[in-house]
């Protein structure tokens, strides 16, 4: 007899949230919050003003400062080793590396708050590689969340744009 194929079973996510997790979700979103405002503040001061961010620098500190808080974190948290092969790493810590160059890459190009919105639109790429790969299954908010902010960006760029040209226009009348 032929080998039967099962099915593949779909993912799926659920997150059951008490009332303690919640809140201290809660109390960590400010410090989030607080950190991404501060890493904007210091990242748009460091490239305008005729300042040149050298992005292989950057890599450089950041790679020293992200190892350095891995070894004391390790040490301090009695973190076990990880289970995750050393080449899925490296893959990881390459994509990784590859983003920060880019988008630091991409401010010589563009001001801060629109490499931002333009980082949200990866929502959606991202919920179909992981259903085309990984089976995965969102839930239908899931979805309407992401085409809402995909939308939203695209309005507030396109609004954006225009405006500057109109601006353009009545500056050149």
């Amino acid at each position: 007899p032929a080998p039967s194929r099962a099915t593949p079973r779909r993912a799926t996510l659920t997150l059951t949230l008490t009332p303690r997790s919640r809140s201290r979700r809660s109390a960590h979103l400010p410090r989030i919050a607080g950190s991404f405002v501060c890493y904007g503040m210091v990242l748009e001061y460091a490239t305008s003003g005729g300042r040149k961010l050298h992005e292989f620098s950057l890599i450089l500190v950041t790679s020293a400062i992200y190892s350095a808080t891995a070894f004391l974190g390790r040490i301090f948290q009695r973190e076990a080793p990880t289970s995750v092969p050393t080449y899925k790493l490296a893959v990881l810590a390459m994509t990784s590396m590859g983003s920060t160059f880019t988008s630091v890459r991409s401010l010589r190009y563009v001001i801060f708050p629109v490499q931002v919105l333009a980082k949200s639109c990866k929502m959606p790429p991202v919920m179909l590689l992981g259903y085309l790969v990984h089976a995965k299954a969102y839930r239908g908010f899931e979805y309407t969340s992401a085409m809402l902010v995909l939308m939203g960006t695209a309005f507030f760029l396109l609004y954006d744009e225009d405006k500057s040209k109109e601006e353009e226009d009545i500056k050149y009348k």
